[in-house]
């Protein structure tokens, strides 16, 4: 076996460098805190946040030169966009490029209220993927665009849709802490009822919540009803990753919330058995005047019978 020279300066740094890259390697893969999806990892360097770079590229220009719809939607040009449905019709208005990118996607990463409106005027279906797997309200999102996301969800886009990853609008938006866009959704109804989904590790939006340390999104998504007794794929619960994480104020945030639901419990269960014992004192009570008339009743036809009987005596 070749002996190593730790003396040799280039060797040292060599080795050095090796654990390093290992070090972090290891805690970005989310086992430290139990298994994070790809859209979790690092928000600053993923797919989209590249590609999104890239539309502002001159190589962004070469992959829409030839899409005129595509080419003026990227431009952020309402006239060429116009323009453009006037002399190329409508044809195209669903197309993806060779980035995987609709028209609709494009505008709803830059912001494009106004483009947005004449592509759905047009035709342009509001919760069609691009090429990665990503709904259009996904992007806006995403890219922190909440007059985007208000337009997309007012004109019915599904909130439920998920990217590659399974990540939703909400879990999105608590991943990237975008407490705003997190209000926002959580007045819908469908958002709420769907809280608790789970993505392609089982990571909830209230699990990714904890993941990025956000407080303030954890107890939003608490009050909204999230389940932070949810395992993600890896058996880890929020409050499990919270304590992996040595973070006093997440967790006391987490306990508290499993207190109020136990308190919660306690509390519909002895409204139900409240609202049972009532049930069983009108049934009780209903029963008692059902028995009362019968014998008035057997009382009013015993006196009739009587009555008849003097009158037949009286005639004989």
């Amino acid at each position: 076996m070749k002996r190593v020279n730790f003396n040799n300066q280039k060797t040292r740094m060599s080795v050095v460098s090796r654990v390093v890259l290992f070090a972090v390697l290891m805690f970005s893969s989310g086992d430290v805190l139990g298994g994070t999806d790809p859209q979790s990892k690092t928000a600053k360097t993923s797919t989209e946040v590249v590609q999104e770079k890239a539309e502002t590229s001159e190589k962004a220009a070469k992959i829409y030169k030839d899409l005129p719809l595509h080419y003026a939607v990227w431009k952020k040009d309402k006239k060429l966009l116009l323009e453009a449905i006037e002399e190329h019709g409508t044809d195209d208005i669903n197309e993806k490029a060779s980035n995987g990118r609709t028209p609709l996607s494009i505008a709803a990463i830059k912001g494009s209220v106004d483009i947005a409106k004449i592509l759905i005027k047009n035709g342009a279906k509001i919760d069609l993927k691009s090429g990665k797997g990503t709904p259009p309200l996904v992007n806006a999102v995403f890219n922190n665009r909440l007059s985007m996301v208000k337009y997309l969800t007012e004109e019915g886009a599904n909130v439920t849709e998920v990217d590659a990853s399974g990540f939703n609008a909400l879990m999105t938006a608590a991943n990237s802490g975008y407490l705003d866009i997190v209000k926002y959704l959580l007045k819908n109804d469908d958002v709420v009822e769907d809280i608790d989904r789970q993505s392609k590790m089982g990571n909830t939006a209230l699990i990714v919540a904890v993941n990025k340390k956000n407080a303030n999104i954890m107890e939003l998504l608490i009050k909204a009803g999230a389940d932070a007794n949810i395992k993600n794929k890896k058996g880890k619960t929020a409050l499990s990753i919270a304590k992996g994480l040595k973070k006093q104020e997440l967790i006391d945030i987490l306990e508290n919330a499993k207190d109020t639901d136990s308190a919660n419990s306690r509390k519909r269960k002895r409204a139900e058995v409240d609202e049972d014992s009532d049930e069983t004192a009108i049934s009780s009570d209903s029963k008692d005047e059902d028995l009362k008339k019968a014998k008035e009743k057997k009382k009013s036809k015993g006196k009739k019978s009587n009555s008849k009987k003097k009158k037949k005596n009286k005639k004989k």
